[in-house]
């Protein structure tokens, strides 16, 4: 690291020799999230590096400790990827090749224009930055101007993560941040230190520039010292926030419709900054709603709006940091709230080449499941606008119905758009269902079931299609990973994999709650005959029980069928006999996570165990929340076989289906 180098004085330059950094896919010491630095493909491209760092500091030469910081990511990020940048010098030596870091009035009080006839000298906002290449013979720099220290050090990450997507340097790049204020509020108790250090590289990195905890003067203290290398400032509560930059908090959509990115405007004209939520889709569910995000900005929420606060909920804090398909959301934020208007292809590749190298097999799969991961969790639990028929957590439509049904054997929707405080130009705007975007026609509208959308379908078989599609994506995303299995390292390859595979099974849950609720309410059938249909299923109340006893619930997609059983003794079992083909079968296992102890489970055929699996705790009763799926292939079945489930946990249902691999 730059801070143990040693610092050389002009003269001695010239003459070192440096070594070249050995190029193989390895990662940056302490690498986290996309901050690993992966060395470029293209190495030669960036042959010329400079090797030294100028940092030039105040006018009595002493660096503000964002600009420490910048110094220290170059050296840890360029020194890795492409050369040592293993030399800091204090000024500029006209004699020889550096990366210069300064604000405006140090590079006029350096003299740059004197050493490099080509420098323009420009207006930077405070924020804002210029990468700008020079050169004057044989002698080249890059000059990182930041408008201020803190600017300087997000120049650093800028530069650092063009190297690191391989991309053609450019002569000249200017960039400043949108909103004044972008910042992350996490919530529950303040973090460990380490944790504190962790996330300060990576909100700095995309440009963040406050944090909003929940903590007392002490911590506020302790945190805000972690935090200033990174140039964030602290805030102990939402109201200490607001209180501070004079202005009000601003949900950014519905509670109950976090994939919209819609919410009734606020009164009065002060100034807001919007609260965008992370991880709509909870740890189990990986969504990065970039597109909901943007929506905020057509709305009435984008009047007066000076900030973009991210909320990520306690359970997310630690888990982020080990998984990447969550640290997107995180990535996807910061790069929003600095340019709202740069495309989601554009955010996503960033993050995808520098998390996972510069290998299309690899980033390639990567960017898409993050790009589809909107579209297929919005297709499942919000179709065409409806209110999240469930909660973070997994699904509950019964939920939805409980004053204002959404839907019914009239109609469906929410009708929101007169009854939610909406102004009346944006309710003259959308006052027609037909010319309503998708993503808020069952929000603001409630149609009659034969309403047909814009590619003539009912309204019905729209939502019917989404849930399918949207869970059908979820399962391709999988699939589609499990290519990238021999070109990674197996512990990065699989902590991805096994998170979406869970992704997979809480689709299908929320898919099968989705339809057959729909199908119940409106009586409108799917027109492609899926709905309601479970080929190979057996109701595990029908099944040969002991032990076990049968439970009716109220909640009529949280279990299928309307039932569940339940064990009343130390053992319980649940058996049928199969009568199907001999064959290679898939066998299914709905099941429910238990409230408080896990369960072992045991699956045997005639007598022999072939599996066994242990559920989870949700703090859950059984219902679309504590809903699980444990599926074992390949296994071949013939007439007669015996079936049985062996445990003390919840069971709802059994199914067999031809396993595709072997039919």
């Amino acid at each position: 690291m730059l801070r143990t180098l040693q610092r050389l004085a002009l003269g001695t330059f010239a003459s070192l020799s440096f070594a070249v950094a050995a190029f193989g896919q390895t990662p940056a010491p302490s690498a986290v999230g996309w901050l690993r630095y992966v060395i470029p493909p293209d190495p030669p491209r960036y042959h010329d590096m400079p090797h030294a760092v100028a940092l030039l500091g105040d006018a009595n030469g002493h660096a503000a400790p964002e600009e420490e910081t910048a110094a220290e990511e170059l050296d840890r990020g360029l020194g890795h990827m492409v050369a040592g940048t293993d030399i800091l010098l204090r000024r500029i030596d006209p004699r020889n090749d550096a990366i210069i870091l300064g604000t405006p009035e140090s590079l006029r009080r350096a003299g740059l224009s004197r050493i490099a006839p080509g420098w323009v000298d420009k207006p930077v906002p405070e924020e804002g930055f210029r990468i700008v290449h020079l050169r004057n013979g044989i002698r080249q720099w890059w000059v990182l101007e930041g408008g201020s220290p803190r600017a300087e050090l997000y120049a650093a990450f800028r530069f650092a993560a063009l190297v690191t997507e391989d991309r053609q340097l450019p002569d000249e790049l200017a960039e400043s941040p949108r909103f004044p204020l972008r910042a992350i509020q996490m919530e529950g108790p303040t973090p460990e230190d380490g944790v504190l250090r962790q996330y300060g590289r990576l909100l700095a990195s995309v440009g963040i520039n406050g944090v909003v905890l929940n903590c007392n003067a002490q911590q506020k203290a302790e945190a805000a010292r972690l935090f200033r290398p990174y140039g964030i400032r602290v805030w102990s509560s939402a109201a200490d926030l607001e209180a501070e930059r004079n202005l009000r908090l601003q949900d950014s959509s519905f509670a109950d419709a976090p994939m919209s990115g819609l919410a009734p405007e606020s009164g009065g004209k002060e100034r807001r900054a919007a609260q965008f939520l992370l991880l709509p889709g909870g740890l189990r569910q990986p969504v990065t709603p970039l597109h909901a995000w943007q929506m905020t900005l057509r709305t009435p929420v984008a009047a007066h709006l000076s900030g973009a606060v991210g909320t990520l909920s306690q359970e997310a804090v630690l888990p982020l940091l080990e998984q990447p398909l969550l640290q997107a959301s995180l990535y996807a934020f910061g790069r929003f709230a600095w340019n709202p208007e740069e495309s989601r292809d554009s955010i996503v590749d960033q993050w995808a080449r520098q998390t996972w190298g510069d290998d299309a097999r690899i980033f390639g799969v990567a960017k898409k499941i993050v790009l589809d991961s909107e579209a297929s969790y919005a297709g499942i639990t919000s179709p065409l606008g409806l209110p999240r028929l469930g909660t973070e957590h997994g699904p509950d439509p019964t939920s939805s119905d409980t004053t204002h049904p959404l839907a019914d054997r009239e109609g469906i929707g929410a009708a929101r758009l007169q009854s939610a405080g909406f102004s009346p130009e944006f309710q003259q705007e959308y006052a027609n269902p037909s010319s309503t975007p998708p993503e808020w026609l069952l929000l603001l509208h409630r149609v009659p079931l034969s309403f047909r959308i814009r590619d003539g379908q009912t309204v019905t078989q729209a939502v019917y299609d989404a849930a399918f599609t949207g869970a059908s994506a979820a399962a391709n995303a999988d699939d589609d990973w499990d290519e990238t299995r021999d070109l990674l390292e197996p512990e990065r390859w699989m902590p991805t994999h096994l998170l979406l595979q869970d992704n997979t099974r809480r689709a299908e849950i929320w898919r099968e709650a989705v339809t057959d609720w729909l199908l119940r309410v409106t009586g409108q059938p799917d027109t492609l005959g899926f709905a309601g249909k479970h080929a190979g299923r057996i109701e595990a109340e029908t099944m040969t029980l002991k032990g076990y006893h049968t439970v009716f619930t109220e909640d009529k997609e949280g279990s299928s069928g309307g039932a569940y059983i339940a064990c009343s003794l130390s053992d319980c079992s649940a058996s049928t006999e199969f009568r199907g083909e001999e064959n290679v079968y898939r066998v299914e296992v709905g099941y429910f996570d238990a409230p408080q102890t896990s369960q072992r489970f045991v699956l045997r055929i005639n007598g022999a165990v072939v599996d066994t699996w242990t559920s989870a705790v949700r703090g859950a009763q059984p219902g679309g929340v504590s809903a699980e799926r444990f599926a074992r292939n390949g296994v071949r079945l013939k007439p007669g076989d015996r079936i049985e489930i062996h445990s003390t946990g919840t069971l709802d249902f059994l199914e067999i289906t031809r396993d595709p691999r072997w039919n």
